[in-house]
């Protein structure tokens, strides 16, 4: 039997699209081909030969990844994007090569002695203060014109009741690092999704019961992510008081005992044990994943 490599890990996958709202180029393009299970496709067609892999899409999807493997904590079925990515990844490189720029890039930032220096005119350039500057401009350039900028404003303005105060390029750039940095290192992090008009209710309900260390909401969708650390029993009473309002909860990140105990996935709708019972029998027959079922503690 050939061995498949990363390939394999990518099998699993049903399609079920959880993974879309944790894919940050996904939300950026609403492009299918740059979700995780849209490049799970393409991936799977470079396997099997019926991409090539100089296919100029193909290049194009992959390249978009920023292999954050946010999707991998939210898929139930447990696909390892990762490992197939890697490996998708490297059988282009093999088969295409590595563009004499890349591997420029690659010897400056890795190579010993030519990294220090790199590394000292990358810290010099940062004092100036231009990579500040010309984040500020870059947003607007990278959203496609400044009309576009001001409908979203507008939207955003609309959404918030006016609460809305547009930040200096500075600002913004502090903003997005510290938004980065502090999903990737909460021990805890979980989104919940309940009706737009209902966000400010929920907002109050997890500052009262796990805090505020850390908020993202999308006012406009009703989407709130939260980062911090919270006991299991925090959660398990977050659980229940969420599926009491039919607000469904997702655990993003959290250490194996705490996803034992608590579930990937809150219940949140009357009589969903069933449904759930029915999906872990085509999906997940040997009961490797943990589902916060009606009625489980």
């Amino acid at each position: 039997m050939t061995d498949r490599g990363g390939f394999a890990a990518l099998d699993p996958c049903v399609h079920c699209g959880f993974c879309l709202q944790a894919c940050p180029t996904f939300l950026a393009t609403g492009d299918e081909a740059d979700s995780p299970r849209g490049r799970i496709e393409l991936m799977r067609a470079l396997e099997a030969g019926e991409l090539a892999p100089d296919d100029p899409a193909l290049a194009l999807h992959l390249d978009r990844c920023l292999g954050c493997r946010g999707c991998e904590p939210v898929c139930p079925s447990g696909v390892g994007y990762g490992r197939g990515l890697a490996a998708a990844r490297a059988l282009i490189a093999d088969r295409r090569g590595v563009p004499a720029l890349a591997r420029l890039a690659l010897a400056a930032m890795t190579g010993a002695g030519v990294s220090r220096v790199v590394y000292a005119l990358a810290r010099a350039l940062r004092a100036t203060g231009i990579p500040r500057w010309l984040a500020g401009w870059g947003r607007v350039r990278f959203a496609g014109s400044a009309a576009l900028v001001a409908a979203e404003e507008a939207g955003l303005r609309a959404a918030a009741g006016g609460r809305f105060a547009p930040l200096r390029a500075d600002e913004g750039h502090s903003l997005w690092m510290r938004a980065a940095e502090s999903f990737a290192t909460r021990p805890v992090a979980f989104r919940i999704g309940g009706l737009p008009d209902s966000s400010d209710e929920l907002l109050d309900l997890l500052q009262h019961q796990v805090g505020d260390e850390w908020i993202s909401a999308s006012p406009a969708i009703g989407a709130i992510r939260w980062g911090g650390d919270a006991s299991i029993d925090r959660l398990k009473r977050l659980r229940r008081t969420l599926a009491g309002l039919e607000v469904p909860l997702t655990l993003e990140r959290a250490p194996w005992p705490v996803r034992s105990a608590v579930g990937h996935f809150g219940a949140y709708r009357e009589g969903v044990g069933p449904l759930v019972a029915g999906l872990r029998r085509t999906f997940d027959p040997g009961e490797a994943f943990v589902v916060a079922a009606e009625g489980a503690e």
